[in-house]
């Protein structure tokens, strides 16, 4: 007798109801609680999109992108228009080393949901991956404007700017980083670099 018929037949109250639960386990970091949810609502209604895209995000949140990969293209599949599901496998194939991929995807997810948390960063960062410098510097433009603060942009979109030649700019993006995370310790040591490709040796052993 198998698990279904053993238990009866599932409502779609009843798999709305286990999803809820494996989110809540999900946003509280039980990844293996979640995931097994997600498994039995994937046993009950194999179609399920959602159950597909949230083991996907688990996955590559536990470090196994290939497996993610292959959840959030099933996921694709069932749900091609939700922009989260595009950007969640961009970000997957962009972990892989899929620069080219990551960009169709965030491509995708931009026509279907340009206010996406992080699009714009994530591909940035592709971009920047692919020695695209210009289109990665105005990528991050964009993802300041959505985050201002976001110390990370600030000090990636820098890199580029050194990567380019540019120090001063890039020593200025450094310093706006280091106003919203003073702590941050790569961006010390980026500013280091750039000094020391200005050959000003001083001021860059200050900074490491």
């Amino acid at each position: 007798m198998s698990l279904q018929a053993a238990v009866g037949p599932a409502t779609g109250a009843d798999i709305q109801r286990l999803f809820s639960e494996g989110v809540a386990l999900h946003r509280q970091n039980r990844l293996p609680q979640a995931m097994a949810l997600y498994e039995r609502i994937l046993f009950i209604a194999p179609d399920h999109a959602g159950a597909m895209h949230h083991i996907g995000i688990a996955a590559f949140q536990a470090g196994k992108h290939q497996t993610a990969a292959d959840f959030l293209r099933s996921a694709l599949l069932l749900a091609p228009r939700v922009a989260a599901v595009h950007l969640d496998l961009g970000n997957a194939c962009k972990a892989l080393g899929r620069h080219e991929e990551a960009l169709g995807h965030y491509q995708r997810a931009g026509e279907l949901d340009p206010r996406l948390p992080d699009l714009h960063f994530n591909r940035a960062a592709a971009l920047q991956a692919l020695g695209r410098a210009n289109e990665a510097l105005a990528a991050y433009d964009r993802a300041l404007r959505v985050k201002p603060r976001d110390a990370e942009c600030h000090n990636n979109r820098a890199v580029v700017l050194k990567q380019l030649g540019r120090f001063e700019e890039a020593l200025a993006g450094f310093d706006r980083a280091l106003r919203h995370a003073p702590r941050f310790v790569g961006v010390h040591n980026n500013r280091g670099n750039v000094y020391r490709e200005m050959k000003q040796f001083d001021l860059a052993k200050r900074c490491y």
